[in-house]
């Protein structure tokens, strides 16, 4: 059975009021202003208010050819080619540099040659935290995201990334420990700065990754409880 609409909802818990700034098709994914990914039923109209479904299982457009497993992390490519629709319509991808934003998590497998599968939508404002072992970077280099914390010994002045988190929610924070030089983080996406310097020993930031990208909760010296550093511009 073919798919009308880029995602069909299978079950949905919760909704959302929303204002349509500019016309919306059903079905077709929408970040929001609040950085939750919500799923209009209807059309709705410019100026036009309606409810999105923000949580639930949904039947998804995947872009053509592409295979998903349980487990994998979509988002959603607005120019993405769907399998059986329209060329540059829009369609969900697990290829993380084609997202326009992250949207869930795979729970029923499609096949490569299959044009959907099923996904779960990230639950707005839960947190993640990753299990993974302190990671000690030294120099410049990948901060991980696999790990809660990141304890940073800067040998001059390093650059560090820090690539897009794996679910919407988690946290990460990151710490400079010996102060060899300034330090500067430069995420894939991030939402309201582009880089964070860390120029004093206890600097310290705490991000959380959301739909927008990676925004910052609390940043500080935790030596001085100075908030002047680290820097974010």
């Amino acid at each position: 059975m073919g798919l009308n609409l880029p995602t069909e909802r299978v079950a949905s818990d919760e909704k959302l009021s929303y204002t349509a700034g500019s016309a919306v098709t059903a079905g077709t994914p929408i970040l929001t202003s609040i950085g939750v990914v919500g799923i209009p039923v209807n059309d709705i109209a410019a100026g036009e208010t309606d409810e999105l479904d923000i949580c639930g299982r949904f039947r998804a457009w995947g872009v053509a050819s592409q295979a998903w497993v349980v487990g994998d992390r979509v988002g959603w490519d607005a120019n993405g080619d769907p399998l059986n629709g329209t060329a540059g319509s829009g369609a969900y991808t697990k290829t993380v540099t084609d997202w326009d934003f992250s949207v869930g998590t795979v729970v029923e497998a499609k096949a490569a040659g299959s044009e959907m599968g099923v996904i779960i939508l990230d639950e707005p404002e839960r947190t993640f935290i990753p299990q993974g072992a302190q990671q000690s970077l030294s120099g410049a280099g990948a901060v991980n995201v696999t790990s809660f914390s990141t304890m940073w010994t800067t040998t001059g002045a390093n650059a560090g990334t820090l690539a897009n988190g794996t679910r919407i929610g988690q946290l990460k924070e990151i710490m400079l420990t010996v102060d060899g030089g300034d330090g500067t983080l430069t995420p894939t996406t991030a939402s309201g700065f582009t880089t964070i310097v860390f120029s004093n020993i206890g600097d310290m930031v705490l991000l959380q990754w959301t739909a927008a990208g990676w925004i910052i909760l609390k940043r500080g010296n935790v030596a001085t409880a100075a908030i002047t550093t680290p820097v974010a511009a």
